[in-house]
Formats: C-alpha cells, structure tokens, sequence
C-alpha cells in the first residue's frame, strides 16, 4: 500500500485537518490520480471504526466499500462511473454501500471536485442514511433498479436532497458567495437565529454580528482567503434576533454549490465551552503566576526526559542557559550530582528516574550539585512526584521541585567545623597545659637544683662554671617559652605593632647566617644563603623586626626538625611580591599533618623526644608575623625527605 503522512498532504489538507477535524460530520480528500484517501477527520476516522488515522490514510476509495452497490454492480465500476460524473459536473450526492467495521452500511455521500496546484481532488462528505427521510418507495426503488438510466434519475443531485443533507446536520451552515453574501443556509441557522430563511438570505456577516466584538474587515478577509482556497476558522460573535449574544466557533472552506463556486461556513455555538475556556483560562492565570513565583524551582519531564514546562527559579538555582534547558540529559551533560562522599550519582538513583521508574514519589531527597559551566557548587532538596493518566500504572510525566538549602547546608557544615574546632582547640589548650607545665618546671627545676649545687664549698671551678652554663641555658629556655605566650597573645588580641622602616634584606638573611652558622655546623650540616637582588635595590620597606624573627623561627624549626644534610635560606622576586623561603632536608612532615603546622599548639607526630620539645607556638607566630606584613605563608614537604617554608611579603621599595 502507498503509505501517506502530513508531508503528502499540501498546505490546503493541512488547513482541511485543521478547520473541520472537530465537526461531527465525516469527511474526506480522496486523489484522483490514484484514487487514494489523503486527509480525513476524527468523525470520519469514529464513523470506519478505526483506531489511528494511519490504517486508512493511503487507501483506496474502494477499500471501505462493499463488493457490491445497490444495483448489483461491482462497486469498481460502479465508482469509475461516478468519478467521471463527478471530474465532468462538480459535485454528485448519491447512496453507497460502505464497509463499517466489518458490516455492510448504506449511507449517503456527497462529494465535490476541485483542483489545487494542477491537480484533482475530491471532497466527499459521509451521512448515514438513517439520518435522512427518504421514502420506503424510493429505497426500494433503488435497490430494484437494475437499468442505469433509471439509476442514473433515482441518484441524479435533486435540490430536495441537497437540502435534506444540510438540513440533517446540527451544526449552523451557510453558504456564501465571494462577496460574503448569504445564498443558503440549513435549518439550525434558522432556528439559532431566530429569523426566518428569507430574512438571511442576501444578508452579509454583519447583520448578525455582535456590535464591537468582532473584527468585520478581518473576517472578510479570511472568508476571501477560504474563497480562494485555504479554509479558515475564527471565532465569530453573534446575535440573535432577540438580542442574545452568544460565541460561535466558525470554519470557513471552499466548497461548489450547484456548479458555483462557494464559501461553505460551518459555525457551532460555543457558550458552555466558552465559558469552560474561560474558568481555564482563570485558573491557568493562577497556576502560572503561582508556578512563575513560587521561590522553589519546578520542572514537568515527560517519561523520555522531555522538559516540557520550567520555572524561572529552577533556571536560577540549576544556573543554566534558558535556551538550553530542553531535555533532562542537557542538565545531567552540564550538572553532576553528588552524594555526600562526593562521588557521581548512578542515573538510576535520581529522584526523577526513581519516580518514572517505580511510580512513587521521592521526597526530602538532599543532594549536592556541581555545575560545570560556572564551576559553582549547591546543597538542593529535591522532590519528584510521578503523574499518572487515567487507569494507567505506568507515569507518563513527573513534577520535579528544587530548593536551594546551600546557605543552611553551609551553616550546618560551619557549625559542625566550629564544634569540631572548639572541641580541637578544647584538646590542645588541654595539651598545652601539660606541655606548658612540663616546659616550665623542667628548666625551673634545673635553675633551683645547680643552683643549690653551686653551693657546695668544695666545687671545682670547671664544675661552677658548667652548672652556671645549665642555669643560664634553663634560664634562657624559660625566658622563650615566656616570650612566645607573650608574643602568641599579642598576635590574637592584635596588640602587635608593625613600625615598617628602610631593610636591607640582603643584611638580614646575613645576619641569620651568622647567628644560626655555629649552631648548624655542631650538627654537621650545611647553611647556604641565596640573595637575587644586589644593592641597593635590596632595600625594601617593612618591618624588619618582625621579618628578622619569621626567618629566625624558621630556620630555627629547620634546625630542629633536621640531624643531616643542609638548610638553604633565600629569596626570589615575583612580580609585587618578595618570596622568601627555607629549604632543608630534615625528617619532613606527614600530609595528614600539613593543614595543621601553622596551628596553635601543634607538633609533628614523627618527631624525637629531644625535637619535641616546646608547645608549638612558633610556627603559629610566624604565620602571624607574616600575615601582619600583607603575605602569606605555606609549606611544601616529603617524609623523610625534607620540608620548604615559603613566606610572601610586598614588594615596596624606596622608590
């Protein structure tokens, strides 16, 4: 069979389908080249019993009739017959025995010729004989007449039966010249009206139009353009003759009338459905204004992930190009949701696809999102609820509504970090005491025991002087730890002052190798120091205290940390900032611990006992110092292969 779609059908069908689907009347387009149907309504398609439009379109004309007509002839000659009658006349009303879902049913069909774009077409217009008033006498004559010239005269297009045709359908028709002047109408004109055939006859469309509500020049002009060939449909307000107004839903379609070219309009009044559009139409508002306002954003997905409506909040919270947002695969090509380990989801556990898949809603579901356009990432409540057609088990749609609870999920993460925190802090300032108590009493111990030795008459010379050597030491160790607590505090109550003066940095990393050299070389190692500025543009402006004590701490901690190999102090200029640092090969620092170095109160796990030895404070103090002077600070390190400090401060010169 030669199968036909919507790209067969020529704009004129298009427009066919379009004006007349909805009116109860079945029609059809039949080709005569080949004698195919090519566009017919819903009424038609109810009136054959057929389920979808495709099983007949591409058929013959011979296929929905019986073997035989009325007359005993088989229905292909008997057809050609007529199409030839038809092709040379214009029209022909005759009766036909059709094939109805699987029964052989009389009807009557009306059928005219046209032509458009050099080709024939024929409009055949279906009635079911039951619906008409012949006589018995004139049935039986009929179905007795076996000579075609007394068929021919039973069949022939009688006035009565062209009247009978229009007068049996419900809907209002009219027939109109191309001026828009009435010729005929069908006896629901008459009676919807309220005035009789003669007083429409002749008359225009304005005669019975409802002042102001219709657009009189715009309805002519699409009755000119049914006229000469593309069917139209407009609503149409009218009035009847006791003044009643009402709202007629109007088709307007080229058509012959008795071998004369004609508008054939077929109107419906529309007041209950008017008035339902209407309620729509009011509820339609509220939804929108709802769905558009609503800060929780809401998108309708079709079962094949089809977008079919969004919201302007689920644009903004999903942060994705309106024009896009097309289908549920552009937003997970663009969107990555994560569980809370942030790991990928599995498509099968996404909410939308849970509620299309099993049927039931998703509800509170928390999930994280990464969008890779903005690279920004939201903590969202996401809900899906499945919608479902009428006794159906399967979804065909779900509702998917979004919140954006990224500042309460941030404020839920920060108040854990901050309990976590005060917990931490809780633990070293507990760790701390302890250290504090040992760091104090061990040199204070040491100062009150040779202290008390030294009191001994019989004590040597060499032994006095060592043990005043272990006092002064002890003495010096408190004197430290005394000054970090100091120091440590100034820095958290921002009581430090920075008195930025003319430094030769160039000096200062001399005068930190000549006051750590000996202490380096007792341990056998290396101390190097690297300079990339000459004078004087090696003088800069900054505090030059604060600088001096971030270099001693550090090489200092080297030094500590470090029973081998070199320590290397330098620095490079990078653009408006000068970029210290200190580089040696010690024990290094664990990753686990690295986050952690510039911490209060905080060691490295893998040091020795004699290593260990303080309460952490100065690296904390250094990140102080060095954030005072505008820098920052970080660490670069391997286990057991060594550590690098940097530090940055500004580059202002005396220029």
């Amino acid at each position: 069979m030669k199968q036909y779609t919507n790209n067969n059908l020529d704009n004129r069908h298009a427009k066919f389908d379009f004006c007349i689907d909805d009116l109860p009347i079945p029609i059809g387009i039949i080709n005569t080249e080949d004698d195919r149907i090519i566009a017919f309504n819903d009424a038609m398609k109810n009136f054959f019993g057929i389920s979808a439009k495709d099983e007949m379109l591409g058929e013959t004309a011979l296929a929905i009739s019986a073997p035989r007509q009325l007359n005993g002839r088989s229905s292909a000659e008997q057809y050609a017959e007529y199409k030839k009658r038809i092709l040379a006349n214009g029209m022909l009303t005759f009766e036909w025995l059709c094939q109805v879902n699987q029964l052989i049913q009389k009807v009557i069909i009306h059928i005219e010729s046209y032509e458009q774009d050099g080709a024939q077409y024929m409009q055949v217009l279906f009635i079911d004989a039951e619906l008409f008033s012949y006589s018995n006498a004139m049935l039986k004559k009929v179905e007795a007449s076996n000579e075609k010239k007394e068929l021919d005269n039973v069949l022939n297009i009688s006035d009565l039966t062209y009247k009978n045709v229009l007068d049996s359908v419900n809907e209002l028709v009219y027939i109109i010249d191309n001026d828009g002047t009435i010729i005929d109408i069908n006896r629901a004109v008459s009676d919807k009206y309220g005035y009789t055939k003669s007083e429409l006859i002749g008359q225009k469309p304005d005669f019975f139009s409802a002042q102001g509500l219709n657009d009189i020049e715009k309805i002519g002009e699409q009755l000119i353009q049914a006229f000469n060939g593309e069917p139209t449909r407009f609503l149409f307000w009218s009035k009847r003759k006791d003044g009643g107004i009402f709202p007629k839903e109007t088709n307007a379609i080229p058509g012959t009338y008795f071998g004369k070219k004609v508008i054939i309009v077929i109107g419906r009044d529309v007041t209950e459905k008017q008035a339902i559009e209407n309620q729509l139409i009011e509820s339609e508002k509220r939804y929108r204004t709802l769905f558009e306002l609503m800060p929780q954003g809401i998108i309708q997905f079709a079962y094949d992930g089809t977008i079919l409506e969004i919201n302007d909040a689920a644009h903004t919270i999903l942060g994705l190009p309106v024009e896009n947002m097309k289908t549920r695969q552009y937003i997970l090509d663009n969107i990555m949701i994560l569980y809370s380990d942030g790991k990928s989801y599995k498509e099968e556990d996404f909410p939308v696809t849970k509620a299309l898949t099993a049927g039931k809603a998703v509800v509170n579901h928390v999930v994280q999102i990464y969008n890779k356009l903005s690279k920004a990432t939201k903590w969202l409540t996401i809900n899906a609820v499945p919608l479902f057609k009428p006794n159906a088990s399967i979804p065909h749609q779900a509702f998917v509504t979004l919140e954006d609870i990224t500042l309460l999920k941030n404020t839920q993460i920060e108040l854990i970090k901050a309990k976590e925190k005060a917990e931490e802090s809780n633990r070293l300032k507990s760790e701390f005491l302890a250290n504090i108590s040992h760091e104090i009493r061990t040199p204070l111990n040491g100062v009150i025991g040779f202290a008390n030795l030294l009191k001994q008459p019989d004590l040597s010379n060499d032994k006095r002087y060592h043990y005043v050597d272990i006092v002064i030491q002890s003495g010096k160790r408190m004197l430290s730890l005394i000054n970090d607590l100091i120091s440590m505090s100034k820095i958290a109550s921002k009581q430090v002052d920075i008195r930025n003066e003319m430094t030769n940095i160039n000096k200062t990393l001399d005068s930190i190798y000549n006051l750590f050299e000996t202490e380096v070389h007792e341990k056998n190692m290396q101390l190097f120091v690297q300079k990339s500025l000459l004078e004087p543009k090696a003088e800069i402006l900054t505090d030059s205290e604060k600088l001096h004590a971030i270099l001693t701490n550090l090489v200092k901690n080297s030094i500590k940390y470090s029973n081998e190999g070199s320590i290397e102090i330098g620095y490079t200029v990078k653009d408006k900032f000068i970029e210290f640092y200190v580089k040696d090969t010690g024990i290094g620092i664990p990753k686990s611990d690295i986050d952690n170095v510039f911490n209060r109160f905080v060691q490295a796990k893998n040091v020795n006992t004699i290593a260990a030895q303080g309460v952490g404070l100065g690296l904390a103090i250094t990140k102080g110092y060095v954030e005072m002077l505008g820098g920052k600070i970080w660490v670069e390190s391997k286990q057991d292969v060594g550590s690098t400090f940097y530090f940055t401060i500004p580059l202002a010169s005396n220029n």
